[in-house]
Order: C-alpha cells, then structure tokens, then sequence
C-alpha cells in the first residue's frame, strides 16, 4: 500500500523488516515476493542497482523453488532493469529466458506481456522491424485471448511505432483499429489518448483540418475526464496546428489581404495580425482599425518601416485597448506615388 501512496522509503524499510522475519521463519516464498517487491520499489526510485540486486535475489529463490511461473515474472523484471539502464543484450537474454517459460507453460498472458517488454526494447533502440515483428505476436495472443484492452493497447504501440517511422497511412490504420476498441470497451482515456495520436500524424502528414477534428474530440475528452495536464498540452497542440494550417496556407496565397485574423472571427487579447502586402511597386502597407466599422473612426495600428513587400505577420495587437463590438481592419498596400489599394476584415473584440 505505501508503494502505491509513493512513500517508497518507508515502504523499503518496512519491507526489510518484514524480509528479515521471512528469513527467520524460513518461509521462501514469502521472502522472494518480498525482494520482488522491494526491486519494484528501488526501480520506481530510478536505484537501479539496488533493484538489479533485490530481482536476482528472488530469482535465485524462484529456481531453487522450481517455480517456473514466478521465475519467468522476475526475470521479465530484471529484463526491464536491463532496458533502463540501456543494457540491450543482457535485457534480450533475459527476456529470452522468461520467454521460453511462459511457452513451456503455456502461459500465453504472460507470454505476451513479456514480448511486449521485447518489443520496447527493440523500439528503444530504432529497430523498428523487430519491434513491429514482436508487436504482431503479442497483438495474435491478445486476439486468440480475446482481450480487447490489451489488443487495443497493442495496436496504439505499433501505431506509435509506425508514426516514428514516418509511415504515416500505417500508423493511422493502427490508431483508429484501436481507436474502435476503445470506443466499445468504453475507455476513455485510451480513446482520449489515440485521438492524440491520430492528430498527430495527420498533423505530421500536412493534413491540418483532419489534425484539428481529432485534436477537438481528444479535447473534450481530456475535460470531460479532468485531466488539466491534457488539456493544457493538447490546446497547445491546436494552436500550432492551426499555425502550421496558416503557414502552408500563406505559401500558395498570391492575394494581398488579412489571413489572420479570419474574416468574422471573434478575438480577445493580444493577436498576430498576418496576411500578405506586395505589388511590383510596392513602397508601404499600413494597418488601421475602423471601429465598428465607420472610416470616421480610423484607428492607426502600425506601418511598415521599410519598402519591402510583407508575407507574414505584420504586427500584434492588443485588443483590449479597443472597445468591444464588430470593428473593420483596413490593410493599404501603397504603391508608386500616392495610390493605394485597401483591403478589408471584420472581426468581433470580445474581451
């Protein structure tokens, strides 16, 4: 229990305690699930070394038991130590070793977890084929198992795999087979998780509008479930999405014109204004708020301080030094002598 509450010192010092009563009692058993535990508990502490310890202990216990159940366990722990410590073919070996006990076993749960600890082991060091090839046989136990939360976590770590191989049709294919089993099994967190991800690479793959549906139901998600951290990250994630969108948009606009803020669109705060002000004479372009849209109340907002056309952001503005209501952004791109062209874009302050 103190483990779980984090208290992993008292904890440790609890469970040497109770390992010095097992001992005395003789009671093996007891004594090597106690060093299983007291290993969980320096890992969580990143001692590795005092973990690495504790496991072999236990292990050693295990064998001299001859069970074969709690054996392939500890060494599918001292497998994982290995894999933190990025010690790749000890972790291997050792993740052979309770490999070929679970199949002697025929203990195929067990089998699974420990290909999938391979697969992330594979991962870890960009071998993306084995990692892939392990996936596959962990992913066919859960599907003979019938476990659909595992299947689905399986699929969400090959669709992760795939995504850091740029093999983004794949990755997609991946998420949303996963993405269907998390919505029957009703975990929202997995869903909330995978819609993540599916943003994610569509996002990577330049498809902005698909990137930004996904990224609005992992949001409702993360709300719904409270998570603040989420939240936070994945409006973010929005923002720079919607950034990105602007960015692609602007390198095939020709048009002179406001981009952003859109047309419409209600503000507040302090935003980018960005667009595009170019002609072949071009000399300036200067930026004016009409307050609620009446030429009377023109309000200077900046102009360009040199005679170069402008693609991009021309200023920011602090919306809330201007009343609210719907007001008009004039864009003038000054040409040879005194003429101009004015562009026009209405937007709401709503501070």
């Amino acid at each position: 229990i103190q483990l779980l509450d984090e208290a992993y010192e008292p904890a440790l010092a609890a469970f040497d305690d109770a390992l010095a009563l097992a001992r005395a009692a003789k009671d093996q058993p007891l004594e090597a699930k106690i060093l299983d535990r007291m290993g969980s508990g320096y890992s969580t502490q990143r001692q590795y070394e005092e973990a690495m310890r504790s496991y072999e202990q236990a292990l050693v216990i295990w064998q001299e038991l001859d069970n074969s159940v709690q054996q392939a366990n500890t060494q599918a722990n001292i497998g994982a130590i290995y894999l933190l410590t990025e010690q790749y073919a000890e972790a291997q070996s050792a993740f052979e070793g309770a490999l070929t006990l679970a199949e002697q076993l025929d203990d195929q749960p067990l089998a699974a977890k420990v290909l999938d600890r391979m697969a992330q082991g594979y991962s870890t060091q960009l071998q993306y084929d084995q990692a892939l090839q392990t996936y596959a046989r962990t992913l066919t136990i859960w599907q003979a198992q019938a476990d659909k939360r595992q299947v689905a976590t399986t699929l969400f770590k090959m669709g992760a795999i795939y995504r850091e191989a740029e093999q983004y049709d794949e990755s997609l294919q991946k998420f949303q087979e996963a993405l269907g089993l998390a919505q029957e099994i009703a975990d929202r967190d997995l869903e909330a998780r995978l819609w993540d991800r599916i943003a994610g690479a569509y996002r990577a793959d330049g498809a902005f509008d698909k990137a930004l549906t996904a990224y609005s139901s992992a949001l409702g998600l993360w709300q719904d479930l409270g998570d603040a951290d989420n939240v936070a990250r994945t409006q973010t994630n929005v923002s720079r999405t919607i950034q990105a969108r602007f960015d692609r948009s602007l390198e095939t606009r020709t048009e002179n014109g406001v981009a952003l803020p859109l047309d419409g669109e209600v503000v507040s705060g302090v935003i980018s204004i960005k667009g595009i002000a170019n002609h072949p004479q071009f000399q300036k372009w200067q930026l004016d708020l009409l307050l609620f849209g009446n030429e009377t109340q023109a309000t200077f907002i900046g102009v360009s301080e040199r005679a170069k056309p402008q693609v991009g952001t021309f200023i920011t503005l602090d919306t809330t030094r201007y009343p609210n209501g719907t007001h008009k952004l004039r864009l003038r791109v000054v040409r040879d002598g005194a003429n101009y062209d004015e562009y026009f874009t209405t937007i709401t302050i709503q501070n």
